[in-house]
C-alpha cells in the first residue's frame, strides 16, 4: 500500500513540475498567424479559401518566372506544386479556433495553461500506456522523466500539441484492447478530432495500421501453421480491431482537406520548404537529439538482448517512428513518445530477469527496495523541483525580444504606403500586429514555394544574369515593394546581403533602426516627408549591426559569427581594441578561418606599434 503511495507521489510530482517548468514561456513564430487565423474563422464562422495575410499567395505568370533560369536547378522551385501549398489554409483549423478562445478567456496566460495541461496530459496518458504494457511503475517513471526532458526542447504553443496527446492515447487504445478492454471504441472519435487538429494523425494512422496488420498476420501463423510468434489477440478482439481501425481511417476524411493531407509528407519533401530549420536532420550537438539517439541505442540493444519479449508488432511501430525522426528534427517528439512505451516495457523485464537472476545468488538481494528507491527519487524530484521554481516557473514569457516591437510601433505611427518585404521568422508577429492594414510578402505558412524562392533571392542580394539590373532589384521591383523590414544580422551572425546592398543604394533610405530591426523605404516622391524626418545616416547602421551582435552573444554565446560580424563592425567605428578581442574570441573557436586570422594579426601588429 505504502509502494502505490509513493508511486502515485511521484508521478503527481513529476507531472506538476512539467506543468510549472513548460509554463515559463508562451512562444512560437507560427503562434501569431494561428491566433489570426482563429479569429477570423470564429468571426467569420468559415475557413478562408484564399490566404488573407499574403499578397504573394497568387503571382502572376511574368512574376513567377522572375529568376528561374538565372540559379542551380536545386535551387528552383517546383511551380507544378503550387496549387497543393493552398491545402495549408485549411489544416489545423480547430486548434487555431481554439488557441484563439482560449486567448480571448485568458490572454497569453490562458494559452500558456492550455499549454502545459496538454503537455502534463500527454505523460499522464504515457505514463498509464506505459502501465498497460506491462512496465514496472519505477521504470515507467524514470523513462517518463527522460521523455519529458526531450519533450521540453519541443515547448512550443502550436498545433503539434494536440498531436503530442493523442498518439499516446492512440496506443493507450491499442493495448488496452490486448488487455480485453473497451477504450479501442473512442478511437474514432479520437482520429476525427486529430485529423481537424493536426496533420499528426497520419502518424496516427500509420501506427494503427501496422498495428493491425502484424496482430491480424500473427494470428493468422499462429491459426493456420504450427509456428508461434506470440500472438496475443484473439479472434473477437482482431474482428474489432480491424472494424475500428478501417472506420478510424474513413472518417478521418471528414475534415476540409479530405485525403489531401496524406500527400503533405511527401511534398514536403520535394519542395524548396525542405530547408526550414525543423526539417533539417537531427544533429548530435544538439542535446535533444543526442538523447534521441541514446534512447534509439538503448532501445535496439534491448531488442537484441530480450528478442523473445519483443513482438514484431512493436518492431514494425518502431521502425514507422524512427524513419521520420532521422529525417527531421520535429519528429523526435513523437519517436520519444511512442519508444518510451516500448523502452519502459523492455527495461522492466531486463530488470526482472536480473533480480531473478542475483536473488538466487545473494540473499540481500531477495528483499524488497521498492520503498527505498522511492524515497531516492522522492528526493531527486525535490531538488530538481527546487532548482526549476529558482529558474522562475509561471512567467508565460511571450520573448517580445525576438520580434520587431519597435519597428511595429514606428510602422503604425508614420503609416508607409505600398507593400512591405519582411523576414520569414517575423511574418506571424507582423500580421498579429499589422493586419488588415498591412500584408505580409512571407509568414510560416508560405502557400507559394516560388514567393519562397523568391525570398531568399532578395536576402541574399542575387545578382542574376541581369545585365543592367541584379535580380534583387528586379524582384524588389516585380512585386512593388515600398519598404522592407528586416533585421542587420542574421541568426549565423552575419549581416543580411540584402542589408549590406541596400545601405549603399541610393534607390532606398533606411527610416529606423533600434537594435532589433531596421526599415528602408524607397527612394521615391511619395516617400520624400517620410525620409526627410525620419531617415538616419549610415553610421547608424553599424551601431544597429553592433546592437543586433551583442544581442545575439548574449542570447547564443556559441555561435561564432557574431564575433566575427561584431569584430568588422568595431573597426568600422574605430573600436580596435574591441575589434581585436572579437577576431581573438572567434578563432579561439574557428582557428581556421584564414580572412579573419589575417585581420586579426594585420590589427594587431597595428596597435602594437601604436
Amino acid at each position: 500500500m505504502l509502494v502505490k503511495i509513493y508511486h502515485k507521489f511521484l508521478l503527481f510530482w513529476l507531472l506538476l513540475l512539467v506543468f510549472l517548468s513548460y509554463a515559463n514561456r508562451v512562444d512560437d513564430l507560427d503562434l501569431w498567424w494561428h491566433l489570426k487565423s482563429g479569429e477570423l474563422i470564429y468571426k467569420n464562422l468559415s475557413i478562408p479559401e484564399e490566404d488573407p495575410f499574403s499578397f504573394t499567395y497568387s503571382l502572376p505568370a511574368e512574376v513567377s518566372r522572375l529568376g528561374i533560369d538565372e540559379v542551380p536547378s536545386e535551387e528552383r522551385p517546383s511551380e507544378e506544386a503550387n496549387w497543393f501549398w493552398a491545402t495549408s489554409l485549411k489544416r489545423n483549423w480547430l486548434s487555431q479556433v481554439l488557441f484563439y478562445l482560449t486567448y480571448l478567456g485568458g490572454g497569453f496566460i490562458g494559452l500558456g495553461i492550455l499549454k502545459s495541461l496538454l503537455f502534463m496530459s500527454a505523460y499522464m496518458v504515457l505514463y498509464l500506456t506505459m502501465l498497460r504494457r506491462g512496465a514496472d511503475h519505477a521504470v515507467a517513471f524514470i523513462v517518463l522523466c527522460l521523455v519529458a526532458y526531450i519533450g521540453h526542447h519541443f515547448n512550443y504553443t502550436r498545433p503539434q500539441l494536440f498531436s503530442y496527446l493523442l498518439l499516446p492515447t492512440t496506443l493507450y487504445c491499442l493495448y488496452d484492447l490486448r488487455r480485453g478492454g473497451r477504450f479501442i471504441y473512442i478511437l474514432p472519435l479520437v482520429t476525427l478530432l486529430w485529423a481537424n487538429l493536426h496533420g499528426g494523425y497520419i502518424l496516427g494512422l500509420t501506427i494503427m495500421g501496422s498495428f493491425t496488420f502484424v496482430e491480424a498476420l500473427k494470428y493468422l501463423i499462429e491459426t493456420k501453421t504450427p509456428f508461434s510468434i506470440g500472438s496475443t489477440i484473439e479472434r473477437d478482439q482482431l474482428r474489432k480491431l480491424i472494424i475500428i481501425v478501417i472506420l478510424s481511417i474513413i472518417i478521418t476524411l471528414l475534415n476540409p482537406n479530405t485525403y489531401l493531407t496524406f500527400l503533405f509528407p511527401w511534398y514536403q519533401q520535394q519542395s524548396l520548404f525542405r530547408s526550414i530549420e525543423e526539417y533539417h536532420r537531427p544533429m548530435l550537438y544538439e542535446y535533444h537529439s543526442y538523447w534521441f539517439m541514446l534512447s534509439a541505442v538503448i532501445i535496439m540493444v534491448l531488442v537484441l538482448s530480450v528478442t523473445r519479449r519483443m513482438d514484431l508488432t512493436e518492431l514494425l511501430i518502431l521502425t514507422v517512428v524512427i524513419i521520420p525522426s532521422l529525417k527531421s528534427n520535429k519528429y523526435i517528439i513523437y519517436f520519444a513518445l511512442v519508444s518510451g512505451v516500448f523502452l519502459s516495457y523492455a527495461l522492466s523485464s531486463v530488470i526482472q530477469n536480473f533480480k531473478c537472476w542475483i536473488s538466487e545468488r545473494l540473499t540481500l538481494f531477495r528483499r524488497d527496495f521498492s520503498i527505498p528507491v522511492a524515497v531516492v527519487l522522492s528526493l531527486v524530484m525535490v531538488a530538481v523541483s527546487a532548482k526549476t521554481v529558482s529558474t522562475g516557473v509561471l512567467r508565460f514569457d511571450t520573448r517580445q525580444w525576438m520580434y520587431p516591437t519597435g519597428a511595429v510601433a514606428f510602422i503604425k505611427d508614420v503609416r508607409p504606403q505600398g507593400r512591405m518585404f519582411n523576414l520569414y521568422n517575423w511574418g506571424g508577429y507582423l500580421i498579429w500586429e499589422l493586419y488588415p492594414e498591412y500584408r505580409v510578402f512571407i509568414y510560416g505558412r508560405t502557400l507559394n514555394e516560388t514567393a519562397f524562392f523568391h525570398y531568399h533571392q532578395i536576402l541574399k542580394a542575387t545578382k542574376g544574369h541581369g545585365v543592367e539590373r541584379a535580380l534583387w532589384r528586379r524582384l524588389l521591383d516585380a512585386y512593388k515593394i515600398n519598404f522592407i523590414v528586416t533585421p542587420a544580422v542574421s541568426t549565423s551572425g552575419y549581416v543580411f546581403p540584402l542589408v549590406d546592398r541596400i545601405s549603399l543604394d541610393s534607390e532606398w533610405k533606411p527610416v529606423f533602426a533600434d537594435g532589433k530591426a531596421l526599415v528602408f523605404v524607397r527612394n521615391r516622391p511619395e516617400n520624400k516627408d517620410l525620409i526627410e524626418r525620419y531617415e538616419i545616416p549610415l553610421d547608424r547602421i553599424y551601431d544597429e549591426i553592433i546592437a543586433e551582435c551583442e544581442r545575439g552573444i548574449e542570447k547564443y554565446p556559441a555561435t561564432w559569427g557574431y564575433y566575427e560580424t561584431l569584430g568588422y563592425a568595431y573597426m568600422k567605428k574605430h573600436r580596435l581594441k574591441d575589434a581585436l578581442k572579437m577576431f581573438e574570441k572567434y578563432l579561439s573557436m574557428n582557428p581556421y578561418n584564414q580572412k579573419v586570422r589575417y585581420t586579426y594579426e594585420l590589427l594587431r601588429r597595428y596597435l602594437s606599434q601604436s
